[in-house]
């Protein structure tokens, strides 16, 4: 085995660790937006926190084609701001 066979598999390793990140990315965004979103009621914000941090990227991708579609439909009602 030649010194240069071992590199055959660097693009596909680089390809895979560029995925990987997109997902991890992808994750932590669906975290942050659900706990700071304010359309969402705080018994929706435990749920789909709990979705996407179980169940992983897919999780993420279920909130934004289902979560983020109805806040932009407007199916949750903005926050009430003049409570106070």
């Amino acid at each position: 085995m030649g010194p240069y066979e071992s590199l055959v598999f660097l693009p596909f390793l680089i390809v895979i660790f560029v995925i990987v990140i997109g997902f991890l990315a992808l994750w932590i965004w669906a975290i942050i937006d659900c706990a700071t979103n304010d359309y969402l009621k705080d018994n929706d914000k435990i749920v789909w926190i709990l979705v996407v941090v179980l169940v992983g990227w897919v999780g993420a991708i279920i909130y934004y084609f289902v979560a983020r579609k109805a806040i932009a439909k407007n199916k949750y009602h903005p926050p009430d701001r003049n409570k106070w």
